[in-house]
C-alpha cells in the first residue's frame, strides 16, 4: 500500500507541468476564439468627386470602410488645403461602417493634385492606402506667347502661340483680329499663328479665343511693327552711344593730363627758383668776401707805415 502511494505521488508531480501547459494552451485558444469572434475585416474603398472650381466648400474625395469590427480609422494625406468629415453607421453583427469625406474650396490650381485615403484596422497587416488625383473642372485660362516687342518690317518666321489650360480639354481655338481682317502674310495652324513676313498689315491686335463646355475665354496681344528706318536709327543711336563712351574716356584722360602737367611745370619752376636764389646768395657772399679783402688791404697800406714810424 505504501509503495502504491509513493508511485501515485511520483506520477502526480511528473504530470503537473503537462496540466499547466494544457490549461495555458486552452486559455490562449479561448482568447483567440473570442478575438476572432469580436473582429470583422472591413471592405475598404475610395474615389474622387469631379467638381467645378468655385468659392464654396464641396466634397472632392470620399473614403469608406464598410462592415468592420471594431470601427476602422481613416486619415487623409494631401497638399490641397481642406478638412475631413467622418461619420459612422452601425451594421449587422455589431459591425460599423466608417465614411470620411475630404472637403475644400476647389480652384483650377488644385486640379491633378495628389490625395490619398489611408485606412487602418487591426485585421490588416498594414494600413491600406488609396492614391488618387483631384478632379477640378474649370473654364479655359488663356495667354499668348511669342511677341518680343521687336517685330520690324521684313522680319520672317515670327510665331504667336495660344496657351490654354482647361478641364475638360478645350474643344476649339479661334484666332481673329480686332480690325476683323486677318493679314495675308499670316498662317494659322491650331493654336499657332505664323507670320511669314512682317509688314504694315501685321500692325494690329490679335485675339485668341478658347472654348470648352464650361465656358469661353480669350487673350489678346497688340503688335507694334517697327520700320526699317527705326532699325537704322536704333543702330545709329547704339553707335553714337559707343562713340560718346570713347569720347568720355578720352576727355577724362585729357582732363587728367591737364591736372598733372601744370603740377609738373610748377615743380620745375620751384626748383629753378631755388637754384636761382642759391646762385644769388653765392654771388653775394663772393662780393662781401671781396669787399672785406679790399678793406683789409687798404687798412694795412695806410695805417701800418704810420705805426712803424712811431715805433721807431
Amino acid at each position: 500500500m505504501e509503495a502504491l502511494e509513493g508511485k501515485t505521488d511520483c506520477n502526480l508531480f511528473t504530470l503537473l507541468p503537462c496540466y499547466f501547459f494544457l490549461i495555458f494552451t486552452s486559455f490562449n485558444l479561448l482568447c483567440f476564439y473570442f478575438w476572432i469572434m469580436s473582429s470583422a475585416k472591413p471592405v475598404n474603398s475610395a474615389s474622387t468627386v469631379s467638381v467645378e472650381a468655385g468659392t464654396q466648400k464641396v466634397t472632392v474625395a470620399k473614403c469608406e470602410s464598410a462592415n468592420g469590427l471594431p470601427a476602422a480609422k481613416i486619415s487623409w494625406v494631401t497638399t490641397a488645403k481642406g478638412n475631413e468629415t467622418t461619420t459612422t453607421k452601425a451594421g449587422t453583427d455589431n459591425t460599423v461602417t466608417v465614411t470620411s469625406e475630404y472637403r475644400m474650396v476647389p480652384t483650377s490650381a488644385d486640379n491633378g493634385k495628389d490625395i490619398s485615403c489611408v485606412v487602418a484596422h487591426r485585421t490588416l497587416e498594414k494600413p491600406e492606402s488609396f492614391k488618387m488625383k483631384l478632379a477640378v473642372l474649370f473654364a479655359p485660362e488663356v495667354s499668348i506667347a511669342g511677341y518680343d516687342n521687336n517685330w520690324y518690317i521684313g522680319r520672317t518666321s515670327t510665331v504667336l502661340t495660344c496657351q490654354a489650360t482647361a478641364n475638360p480639354v478645350p474643344t476649339s481655338v479661334l484666332w481673329k483680329t480686332m480690325s476683323g481682317e486677318m493679314p495675308d502674310t499670316v498662317q494659322i495652324s491650331g493654336n499657332q499663328l505664323k507670320v511669314l513676313k512682317v509688314d504694315e498689315t501685321v500692325n494690329t491686335t490679335f485675339v485668341c479665343e478658347v472654348k470648352n463646355r464650361l465656358g469661353t475665354s480669350k487673350s489678346q496681344v497688340t503688335i507694334v511693327v517697327r520700320g526699317e528706318w527705326d532699325d537704322i536709327l536704333i543702330k545709329k543711336k547704339k553707335k553714337a552711344s559707343e562713340e560718346m563712351g570713347i569720347i568720355w574716356i578720352l576727355s577724362g584722360a585729357g582732363t587728367f593730363e591737364k591736372i598733372l602737367v601744370p603740377k609738373r611745370c610748377l615743380n620745375r619752376s620751384l626748383e629753378y627758383e631755388k637754384r636761382r636764389n642759391f646762385t644769388g646768395l653765392m654771388h653775394l657772399s663772393y662780393f662781401i668776401s671781396f669787399f672785406l679783402n679790399v678793406c683789409t688791404a687798404a687798412l694795412c697800406f695806410f695805417f701800418l707805415p704810420g705805426l712803424s714810424m712811431l715805433t721807431c
